[in-house]
């Protein structure tokens, strides 16, 4: 699997969005719905940011939000599923709803923890690892493999060229990360975890 992991905070999560949306068709699905609610998608960058609050993760995780980007020339519309959660765990009649696609474009954003900015990442299936891996449908045999890897390579150059601003380490750390960590905010791809300095 794919994945870029790199430092953003709430104000680089606009151009970050922006940029994932300029494919034409383009659209942000919740992975995960919030229980006994429906999947939300998002066409703009600004709806996403605003109805998520990406940028802030409380709990340190490195997906306090999780998106996938849609592309239609990559692959169909995804499915999306209703999960039945199990009843010893939840009250009776749980449920919430999930976004299902091998050609999917999975964004897990990080963000500020405190005195921390936490990495976030973009993920996707290459296509052997879903030939193997993904189950789900849209399935491998639907997605224009071709076309997933030219978005897949613009995704990268979005974040290491056009967003990123200086590196710790092997990350792209992106404007306010940068600001962020200059004024005292360590960098970490997850609380307590490896930390990474911006060199002076």
């Amino acid at each position: 699997m794919s994945q870029l992991s790199f430092f953003a905070g709430p104000e680089d999560m606009a151009p970050l969005l922006g940029g994932l949306l300029a494919e034409p068709g383009a659209c942000l699905f919740e992975v995960y719905s919030p229980l006994g609610q429906h999947v939300q998608a998002f066409t703009t960058a600004s709806d996403a940011v605003t109805a998520l609050a990406l940028g802030h993760d409380p709990d340190g995780t490195g997906a306090a939000g999780l998106l996938g980007l849609w592309v239609p020339r990559v692959m169909p519309r995804p499915t999306v599923q209703r999960i039945d959660l199990d009843p010893r765990k939840f009250p009776p009649g749980t449920w919430r709803e999930t976004t299902e696609g091998c050609g999917l474009f999975w964004l897990q954003a990080g963000g500020v923890h405190g005195e921390e900015i936490i990495a976030s990442s973009t993920r996707a299936f290459t296509e052997r690892e879903a030939r193997v891996r993904c189950a789900v449908q849209p399935g491998p045999d639907d997605v224009d493999w071709s076309a997933h890897r030219a978005v897949g390579r613009r995704l990268a150059r979005l974040v290491r060229r056009d967003l990123a601003v200086a590196r710790a380490g092997p990350y792209p750390v992106l404007a306010e990360a940068l600001q962020r960590h200059r004024a005292g905010a360590k960098l970490r791809i997850r609380a307590r975890g490896e930390e990474f300095v911006v060199a002076p």
